[in-house]
């Protein structure tokens, strides 16, 4: 899998599977610019990428495969394909990771440090407003968590 991201057209696949990213949203320029900066990194399934309360902040863009997002051992989401993973370090370099990421399956994930990542959101502050959107969604989605609740055994959608 890895292997296809090689030479001047793995550049170009690189550059688009990026602009599928729900980060970066077709835009050619800021998919150009992450993949100089990215490093591939292969997952094995059960491997934890991130874990809770530590002090990394690297961020991710998930290639391909499915990650689950445990929080103090509860699973609370699965990201695949198209999503990050992270991305609070851009937002608060200092805090301590809030989950726990494991592959749920081999992933192929592309990771890029805080830093070189608050570079190139200054000059493209849509990365941040995308931020923004996706944690505004998370947090929905959780506090229908929250309401939903008592209906689930109800119903069980699949």
């Amino acid at each position: 899998m890895i292997e296809r991201f090689e030479g001047e057209t793995g550049m170009r696949l690189l550059v688009e599977a990026l602009q599928m990213n729900k980060m970066v949203r077709g835009n050619v320029k800021i998919a150009q610019e992450l993949a100089k900066k990215i490093v591939l990194e292969k997952v094995s399934a059960g491997d934890e990428l991130i874990q809770q309360d530590t002090e990394t902040n690297d961020i991710y863009f998930i290639i391909s495969g499915s990650l689950s997002i445990i929080v103090n051992g509860q699973q609370i989401a699965i990201r695949g394909p198209n999503d990050h993973i992270g991305e609070m370090a851009a937002i608060q370099p200092t805090q301590k990771r809030s989950a726990t990421v494991q592959a749920v399956e081999q992933c192929l994930v592309a990771k890029i440090t805080e830093a070189d990542f608050s570079h190139l959101a200054k000059n493209n502050a849509e990365l941040y407003k995308s931020i923004a959107q996706e944690l505004a969604r998370r947090l929905q989605e959780r506090n229908k968590l929250v309401t939903t609740h008592h209906l689930e055994h109800h119903h069980h959608h699949h």
